[in-house]
C-alpha cells in the first residue's frame, strides 16, 4: 500500500484523467496515465483509461476559475464500449489540482455510471498564496 493513500480506502479501478489525442501525440505521454500505472502496480488495482477527451480545449494555465469551467464544458466523456460493474470504487488520478475544474468535469462522467465512490488523488496542489494559509489551517498542516 502507498501510505498516503491508505486513509482513502480500497479501490476496484484506477482512472487517469485523459489528454486529448492531439495533445497526447504532441507530448508523447499522459502524465496522469503514468502516475495511474505506477499507483495501480503498487496497489495491485487495474488501471482503466475509460475517460476520453471528447474535444480539445485551450490550455487552462492562464484561465480564471470560471473560464476553466466553461472551457471544460462537454470536454470529457466515457468510452462508449465500457460499462462498469454497479458499485465500482474508482480512484481518479491527475497530476495537479488547481481549481478542480478538470477533476469535477471528469468525476461527473464517472458518477453517471452509478459508482459506490469516486475518490480523487493528485500529485500536486497549486494554490494561490492567499489561499495557502487557509488550506494549511483546514488540513492541519
Amino acid at each position: 500500500m502507498i501510505p498516503i493513500l491508505e486513509p482513502l480506502g480500497e479501490f476496484d479501478a484506477i482512472v487517469p484523467v485523459p489528454l486529448h489525442p492531439a495533445r497526447l501525440r504532441k507530448r508523447g505521454y499522459n502524465q496522469s496515465g503514468l502516475l495511474a500505472a505506477e499507483i495501480g502496480r503498487q496497489l495491485q488495482v487495474p488501471v482503466m483509461p475509460v475517460l476520453v477527451r471528447t474535444r480539445d480545449t485551450v490550455s487552462q494555465v492562464t484561465l480564471s476559475r470560471e473560464d476553466r469551467q466553461t472551457n471544460l464544458s462537454g470536454a470529457f466523456g466515457l468510452d462508449p464500449g465500457w460499462a462498469p460493474a454497479p458499485g465500482t470504487r474508482f480512484l481518479m488520478i491527475d497530476d495537479v489540482r488547481t481549481t478542480g475544474a478538470t477533476l469535477n468535469a471528469c468525476a461527473k462522467e464517472l458518477v453517471r455510471t452509478g459508482p459506490r465512490q469516486v475518490t480523487v488523488a493528485t500529485l500536486a496542489l497549486d494554490l494561490p498564496r492567499r489561499e495557502l494559509g487557509a488550506w494549511l489551517a483546514e488540513h492541519g498542516r
